[in-house]
């Protein structure tokens, strides 16, 4: 196994807004807000780590409640 397979994959935000289909202006206000998912910036760039992705839909899950 390489150091490089041990590193997530950064989507970028027009990857992620086209993978949740919501607007990348969306993801913007959600990282304003710090109410979206976990992201990384260097300088100007904004990266969301796959693993931290998934987690996070995670955390989002929504089971249907018994009647």
């Amino acid at each position: 196994m390489t150091a490089q397979s041990k590193l997530p994959r950064l989507l970028s935000t027009v990857e992620l807004s086209d993978y949740l289909d919501v607007a990348a202006r969306t993801l913007e206000a959600w990282r304003a807000r710090a109410g979206g998912p976990p992201f990384v910036q260097f300088g100007r760039q904004v990266w969301y780590p796959d693993d931290a992705l998934i987690d996070w839909m995670n955390e989002r899950k929504v089971t249907p409640t018994e009647r």
